[in-house]
């Protein structure tokens, strides 16, 4: 084992204390982020965005980043404006860095229900797409588990999820498969930190179905129709994977930038929600809002990308390595807008960064607010 690897392991069974004995200090400063949250926000109902939250796939099969990012949205749940979190938002590279073998690994266990098993978050559905790292794996196996946990809620590749707001009306989760829409949304990293000495696994993995134009069609169809129906919503979101807009180590997916991006802006969406670059960002281009939540289980620190875009658009980047805590995202909806922010968290939990999405004034009409699935 790596000495880097080793480190990791130590550091992420110091972690998995925190979520069982949560310092004082850390209690006090998450009330406070919450309270900051409070103040930032006229939410009615709020969620919570994580994204390659997935451990590692060896012994513990958490990193340190995943258990404070756990503990800190269990404490952090109750003390946001409505008292409660609606729904966890999980984008994709749910298992590092092999997915899962079938519906009955363990890693549904070591990974997931064993590390965000909080008291205030437990009662809390999660809302999922695969990542590429899924796809290395059994990708359906998860699909399947939706049947093994009520927790889980994971219906096909393609779904989409409405949360009804008071008063409001309602938010709609358009979450998509950015593997099966984009050959360009790569389905390993070439400088994978857990990668086998050999290449022999991921060859042998179960890998995403050959991609065509038909099918790709197909998948673009379904979602624009989405769109369309749930067009006059006050929020309206995009959310998978791969990021479109990236100032990180990956950058932009050519593909998505192509085909999902005239999309997003034909049809006003709220916001773009992704992961896959590890760390936090606001991009903002062409008045749309493009977020990165992908720091719930590991960070990094390249910045490779930052000189395609133009001065302004890049609102916030957020990269803390150093000391071993994730981060993940909020969205709290009101009436006038959604407040988004992110959180650091760890034992100097805290908010940092908060921006406010107007809600959209659409008078189309559309019929039924049932979740859809392709």
């Amino acid at each position: 084992m790596s000495k880097l690897l080793q480190h990791m392991v130590l550091k992420s069974l110091a972690a998995l204390l925190l979520c069982y004995l949560m310092p004082v200090e850390a209690a006090q400063l998450m009330k406070q982020t919450g309270a900051q949250i409070r103040q930032s926000s006229n939410a009615n109902k709020s969620v919570f965005v994580v994204a390659d939250w997935g451990g590692i796939g060896s012994s513990p099969f958490v990193t340190p980043w995943e258990v404070t990012t756990a503990a800190a949205m269990d404490s952090l749940s109750g003390r946001l404006p409505d008292g409660s979190v609606e729904a966890v938002f999980a984008l994709g590279d749910n298992f590092y860095s092999f997915g899962v073998k079938n519906v009955e690994d363990d890693r549904f266990r070591t990974t997931f229900e064993a590390v965000f098993n909080g008291s205030r978050l437990r009662p809390t559905p999660w809302y999922l797409v695969a990542g590429n790292h899924d796809w290395l794996g059994n990708a359906s196996a998860q699909i399947l588990y939706s049947k093994r946990s009520s927790r889980w809620n994971f219906p096909d590749y393609f779904h989409t999820k409405v949360i009804q707001l008071d008063g409001i009306g309602c938010a709609a989760f358009i979450l998509v498969d950015t593997v099966l829409l984009s050959e360009s949304a790569e389905a390993l990293h070439p400088d994978d930190l857990y990668r086998p000495p050999t290449l022999k696994s991921a060859k042998s993995a179960r890998r995403r179905p050959k991609l065509t134009d038909v099918s790709i069609d197909k998948y673009f169809s379904w979602l624009e129709k989405q769109l369309q129906l749930y067009y006059s919503c006050p929020y309206l979101f995009v959310a998978g994977h791969h990021p479109v807009w990236s100032i990180g180590q990956h950058g932009p997916t050519s593909d998505l930038v192509r085909r999902l991006d005239p999309l997003l802006l034909k049809y006003k969406v709220s916001a773009y929600l992704c992961g896959h670059e590890h760390n936090m960002q606001h991009i903002v281009l062409n008045g749309t809002d493009y977020f990165v939540a992908g720091a719930a289980a590991h960070v990094t620190t390249s910045t490779a990308h930052m000189g395609l875009f133009p001065p302004g658009s890049v609102r916030y980047y957020w990269n803390k390595q150093a000391d071993l805590d994730g981060a993940f995202m909020t969205l709290g909806f009101g009436s006038d807008y959604a407040n988004a922010t992110f959180v650091e968290a760890g034992s100097e939990a805290r908010l940092l960064y908060s921006a406010r999405l107007p809600r959209r004034r659409v008078h189309q009409q559309f019929s039924g607010l049932d979740d859809g699935v392709l």
